[in-house]
Parts: structure tokens; sequence; C-alpha cells
């Protein structure tokens, strides 16, 4: 995992916009990193989720939670860009987890 996706999912996402505040008081390195998620982090989202898959004709299951979280970390890290490569991550995804 990156250290975006790390940053992202682990860290400052699940942090109130008041502590956010707060930690950036604490230091240099809190200050970037709070700074990073709201200048790069905070806004992105993944266009892909468990309906797009039902849309493709998959069934619903666990991997619906799964596989999009895995696509999010993969953009996070710089792996895929297009919604081209979404979808081609997604069916290998699919694949290996089936």
């Amino acid at each position: 995992m990156s250290s975006l996706a790390l940053l992202y999912g682990n860290m400052v996402n699940r942090i109130s916009p008041e502590l956010q505040v707060i930690l950036c008081s604490w230091g240099s390195v809190n200050y970037k990193n709070i700074k990073k998620y709201l200048v790069s982090l905070s806004g992105l989202h993944l266009e892909i989720n468990g309906e797009t898959l039902k849309d493709m004709g998959y069934r619903p299951s666990d991997k619906f939670r799964d596989v999009p979280g895995k696509l999010f970390e993969m953009k996070l890290d710089g792996k895929i860009s297009s919604r081209e490569d979404k979808i081609c991550n997604l069916k290998k995804l699919m694949k290996a987890l089936s």
C-alpha cells in the first residue's frame, strides 16, 4: 500500500475536520499530511460501485465491497487513471477473487 493510500484510508479520512486543524498545529509532518489530504485526496472518489458491478453482470457478493476498495487503492497509487483502466482491473480482480 502506498503512502497516499495509507494516508487516505487509515489516517486523515477518518479524522474530523476539527481534529485535522488541531493536528496541523502539532508539527510540520502532521501539517504536511493534512495539507496533502485536503489538497490532493479529499475530493477523490471512485466512479465504480456495486451498481456498476451489477450492470456488468456480476452477482452481489462480499467482493462488491472489496473490489472497489482495491481499485481505489490502485487509483491512489497512480496505477489506474482512466475508466477503461478501472474496468480492466475490476475484471481481473473479480476473476482473481472467484
